[in-house]
Parts: C-alpha cells; sequence; structure tokens
C-alpha cells in the first residue's frame, strides 16, 4: 500500500497533513500545503498505491490541456515530501492529497508506521468546514488535541475546543493514530463562508500557518499568501458594490449595526424588503462565479 522511495535523515521533523474532498472546505488546508511546497523545494520520498485506496468514481481523475492543446490525465495521487529547512529548529514531511476512499484502517497504521521510521515529533493536520461566517472577518479557527499540553497551547492561541461528534476525516483518524502512538498531534480547522461555494481562499490558508507556526515555534513563510488573501476580499468587495441586498445581508452576519427602523412594524416590513439567506447564498455565489469567469477571459486576452 505505502511505496517508500527513500527514507531520508531529517531534524526531529513535523508532520503536516491535509486531504482534499469532504474536510478541505474551500480547498483551505490542501493550499496551505501546496504553497509551502511552493515556497520550499522538497524531496518525494513516498506516495500510497493510487489504485488501492481511491475509487475513481469518487475521486476522479483530472483531464488537463497542455499549452500545446493536447490533453492528459491526473490520477490523484497521496504523497509524502520531505523539505528541510536548514535555519529552523525543525524540518518538515508534507503529507497531502485526496481523502482516501478505501481501506482507512491500514493507511493510517501506514502513516502512523511512516511518521515512526522518520522521527517525527509532532504532527498537524489541517481541516476546513463551512459556516456562516463574514468573509472579511478575522478567521473562525477551532483546535483538536488529545494531547493535554498542546490542547492548553490551542487555547492559549484563541482557538476554540470542537465538541462535534458525528461522521469524521481521516483528518481525524491521522490525528488519533499519532495520539495513539504517543506522538503529539493537534488538528487545526478553520471555518470558510458557505456562500463563497467552492471558492478558493488564500486567507484561510495563511490562518492555518499561521497557527502551525506558533505550534512549531518556527516560519512558514506565509506573507505571500497572507497578500494573495487581502487580494481576494478586495475582488469580493468590489463584486458586492453592485448589490446592496447582499451587503445587508452580510452586515448582519458580520454583527454589523444598520439603521434600525422605528417602529417594531416597520422592522417588519423592512424583514419582508429582504431577501431570504438561501437566495442571497444563491445569488453571491452565481456573482463571484460570473467574476470569476470575467477575470478568467481577461488574463487569457
Amino acid at each position: 500500500m505505502l511505496r517508500i522511495r527513500s527514507v531520508p535523515n531529517l531534524r526531529d521533523p513535523a508532520l503536516l497533513c491535509a486531504f482534499g474532498g469532504w474536510a478541505d472546505a474551500a480547498s483551505a488546508g490542501t493550499s496551505a500545503l501546496r504553497y509551502l511546497l511552493l515556497k520550499r523545494q522538497g524531496q518525494p520520498i513516498a506516495d500510497f498505491d493510487p489504485e488501492s485506496i481511491f475509487v475513481y468514481t469518487q475521486t476522479r481523475p483530472l483531464t488537463l490541456l497542455s499549452s500545446q492543446g493536447g490533453r492528459h490525465l491526473e490520477w490523484p495521487e497521496l504523497v509524502w515530501t520531505a523539505v528541510k529547512v536548514p535555519e529552523a529548529p525543525r524540518d518538515l514531511v508534507v503529507l497531502i492529497g485526496p481523502e482516501p476512499d478505501l481501506r482507512w484502517r491500514q493507511c493510517v497504521r501506514a502513516v502512523g508506521e511512516f511518521a515512526s521510521q522518520l522521527g517525527v515529533s509532532r504532527v498537524i493536520t489541517f481541516g476546513a468546514f463551512l459556516a456562516q461566517v463574514h468573509y472579511a472577518g478575522p478567521p473562525a479557527m477551532m483546535g483538536i488535541s488529545f494531547d493535554l499540553r498542546l490542547r492548553a497551547r490551542l487555547r492559549q492561541l484563541g482557538l476554540a475546543e470542537s465538541h462535534y461528534q458525528g461522521p469524521t476525516s481521516f483528518v481525524t483518524a491521522v490525528l488519533r493514530e499519532a495520539a495513539d502512538r504517543g506522538i503529539p498531534a493537534a488538528s487545526v480547522w478553520v471555518a470558510a463562508p458557505n456562500y463563497l461555494g467552492a471558492m478558493s481562499n488564500p486567507k484561510l490558508a495563511a490562518a492555518l500557518l499561521r497557527v502551525a507556526e506558533k505550534l512549531l515555534g518556527q516560519s512558514l513563510w506565509c506573507e505571500e499568501l497572507e497578500a494573495a488573501g487581502r487580494d481576494t476580499e478586495r475582488r469580493i468587495e468590489e463584486a458586492l458594490k453592485a448589490r446592496p441586498d447582499l451587503i445587508t445581508f452580510l452586515q448582519r452576519l458580520g454583527g454589523e449595526s444598520t439603521d434600525q427602523p422605528a417602529t417594531a412594524q416597520g422592522a417588519e416590513e423592512k424583514e419582508t424588503e429582504l431577501p431570504s439567506a438561501e437566495e442571497v447564498l444563491r445569488d453571491l455565489e452565481e456573482h463571484l462565479r460570473r467574476l470569476k469567469g470575467d477575470s478568467d477571459q481577461g488574463e487569457a486576452g
């Protein structure tokens, strides 16, 4: 199942994990780790046999066009990459790819065994979920850990503790495996605005990395990702200028005050003039989709 290419000599490595799919709203976790691999060149050291963990009708390969107009398939991969960081106290190991469809127990055992073989002394997993939060507000974040000291550290950083019970993600399965092996591990989660649909949001990815920086005590080079997040917010704000009804909805979502009517009857009348939340979310998603299409056409031109 796990195909190991090499076992490099790493300094007190930390394992960072994110898995696309159910627990990766707005691609926040996977975008954070892909950004890291763009900032620092890494060495692929292992991967999982995709035929043993993916169902291709669930996790489909992608058809991509080349610059010459040809087509090729990109198959899903769950890959380990070693990143040496000589100026920092720790090297990094990045595990990224789609959430497996099959053999979770075998997968998490393989993750735990290889992490131990590499000498991993800290595990941080990233996740993201959809919620009704304001796109321009500070990211709403949660943290989970079975390690008492890490749990206390997450609280110090202002992350709420999750009390969720129910269907879970591969991220949480990896967290449990690390804890069972005595490796201190934390899972960091961020809320993604549900009205932006699947729109990638660099601000959320940067927020995840900022927490990881504090947990590891070293830089993860977030500045450019944060700048991209600010640019995304500016584009959303520009799009909203033409939609005052959406602005009103988002002001309420962010707890901002609006002009209050003098009477209860006036309040009821004002409420009935506004679209429903479902209509607002649908309209905003469609508006942003058109904005993205216009931007793509402009870049192509």
